[in-house]
């Protein structure tokens, strides 16, 4: 007598399983390297954005205006780094997939063009709409197309990207398919790990189809290949449509920021608190803020931003989150308990809006946010707001 029993499903789900404890843990390592990159790459910006208010010669502004660009190039990177690691801090909206096939293509367009390769788009006709985040899709996609574009640079035969839509009344799909070499059985279950690759060394990071993985699952869907070697792979996303969501409106694109107010008269000017552990990173934002018509003082921590409190008044205080000392979560609980009404004046600053205990610090507070490295015109435009709102309630706190 001999029992038999197909355990293919059980090995799937334990796969899926060990995945997720991999992105997990390489998740929190990145979240640590990446608030340590964001910190030097933030005093950098900061200080190439303060020099070009300067009047200087043009091949100088080109110079600063290179630094800034590749500062702010950094944060992207660690924000892709993060990407994967998402602790739903994601905004969702009703997207159409076939808008951001078309669109995600043509960021691509013209470069696989240059490699010779055919891309074919065949999009569902019943265009398959449904609740998530945008950006996060686009992301997908461009790392699922440059994945088949790296595979298809190796092969002489004609080099053909198919990309498919297709929705159902549960879920919508979509499918890269790739004319290349395949993926070799010994290692398909390896390439949603973060940091595998078979391309050679500075060809590829090792993390595109890792974030792929991701994003599949924050949004509760699932991603896979199949493959058989020479004939090309294909991978496939399915994500859940949540129809009961379909019915809400899409939130309008919110207007281009205005151009910074010149600066502020003597009169009045406005005082702000900077709390962070970065001496650079203070110096940079006073200087900046300083020729914006704005008067700063920087302290390390949250004791000392305290004290300083209580020798004088700030119309908006900016605080680390993560800092030496007295914390930004323990700063703003100390505020909430002694000090109310300060709370409308505080504003957070972080490297990092992805580790779990900082996303959960955001949400629960509610205050406005900058993220490093920062955009000092942004930055310059939240705390004119948050200092005009500081005025507004000075009248009525006495009254």
């Amino acid at each position: 007598l001999a029992l038999g029993r197909d355990i293919t499903d059980q090995k799937h789900t334990e796969h899926q399983l060990q995945q997720a404890e991999k992105l997990s843990a390489m998740g929190q390592l990145v979240s640590g390297v990446a608030h340590e990159i964001n910190n030097p790459a933030a005093i950098i910006s900061g200080f190439a954005q303060t020099l070009l208010l300067d009047v200087v010669k043009p091949e100088q502004r080109e110079m600063l205006q290179m630094i800034y660009d590749e500062a702010t190039r950094i944060g992207r990177i660690t924000a892709n780094l993060l990407a994967f690691a998402r602790a739903g801090g994601s905004q969702r909206t009703l997207v159409d997939l076939n808008d951001i096939v078309r669109r995600t293509f043509a960021l691509r367009s013209y470069h696989l063009t240059t490699l010779n390769i055919a891309v074919t788009l065949e999009l569902s006709p019943a265009e398959p709409k449904f609740w998530a985040d945008p950006s996060e899709l686009q992301q997908m996609l461009l790392n699922l197309l440059i994945n088949a574009e790296q595979a298809l640079v190796s092969v002489e035969t004609p080099r053909t990207i198919v990309v498919r839509t297709a929705t159902s009344e549960e879920e919508v799909r979509l499918e890269v398919a790739d004319s290349g070499p395949g993926i070799a059985p010994e290692i398909r279950a390896k390439i949603f790990d973060p940091f595998f690759t078979t391309k050679p060394e500075g060809v590829g990071t090792g993390l595109g189809l890792s974030i792929c993985y991701g994003i599949a699952r924050e949004h509760g869907g699932r991603i896979w290949a199949d493959s058989q070697p020479g004939r090309g792979a294909t991978f496939y996303v399915a994500l859940p449509r949540d129809p009961r969501r379909e019915g809400r409106p899409v939130p309008e694109s919110p207007a281009p920021p205005p151009a910074p107010a010149p600066p502020s008269p003597a009169a009045d000017t406005i005082t702000v608190l900077i709390v962070d552990d970065e001496t650079a990173l203070r110096n940079a934002l006073l200087r900046y803020l300083g020729r914006r018509g704005i008067q700063g003082h920087g302290v390390a921590d949250g004791a000392d931003a305290l004290r300083a409190l209580e020798q004088r008044e700030f119309q908006v205080i900016i605080s680390d989150v993560r800092m030496p000392g007295m914390s930004g979560r323990e700063f703003m609980e100390r505020l909430r308990r002694d000090r109310p009404d300060l709370m409308a004046r505080l504003i957070f600053s972080t490297g990092d809006t992805f580790a779990p205990d900082t996303a959960a610090l955001i949400k629960e507070a509610g205050l406005p946010t900058v993220t490093k490295p920062f955009d000092f015109g942004e930055l310059e435009r939240v705390i004119r707001r948050v200092a005009a709102e500081a005025d507004r309630r000075r009248p009525m706190a006495s009254a």
